[in-house]
């Protein structure tokens, strides 16, 4: 990871939730507030995902590094453990199948987040 690219990437490029997300876990995982916080989250969508990876790309990343967000952040643990994936569709600009991928890990995601599912589009925790 180059330090000096992420501290150029927070106030230069495009920042969503979920890039900010791996951002605070790797440069500030001290200034997290709980896991719980909304200010927290993982891409939702190719757009979403676009920013995380271009902030890869920017920060040269390793593995290792997303690893850490996880650490941090455990429900990130589903769309790391798929990285190799999302990254091979999203280059391959298949968007479709980006958002199949990361909707196929919602609910493990929720689950990571203490969340419980009580209806088909509702959760709770509890």
């Amino acid at each position: 990871m180059d330090k000096n690219k992420m501290i150029e990437w927070i106030g230069t490029q495009n920042v969503g939730v979920s890039s900010k997300t791996m951002w605070v876990a790797l440069m500030c995982p001290k200034c997290v507030n709980g896991n719980n916080s909304w200010n927290y989250d993982v891409p939702h969508d190719a757009d979403d995902f676009s920013r995380c990876y271009h902030l890869s790309k920017f920060a040269r990343l390793s593995l290792d590094d997303l690893r850490k967000v996880e650490k941090v952040f455990p429900y990130w643990k589903p769309i790391i453990d798929e990285w190799a994936n999302l990254v091979s569709a999203y280059v391959g600009m298949c968007y479709d199948s980006v958002f199949d991928i990361l909707q196929g890990k919602y609910d493990e995601i929720m689950n990571l987040k203490g969340l419980t599912k009580t209806s088909e589009s509702t959760w709770e925790k509890v």
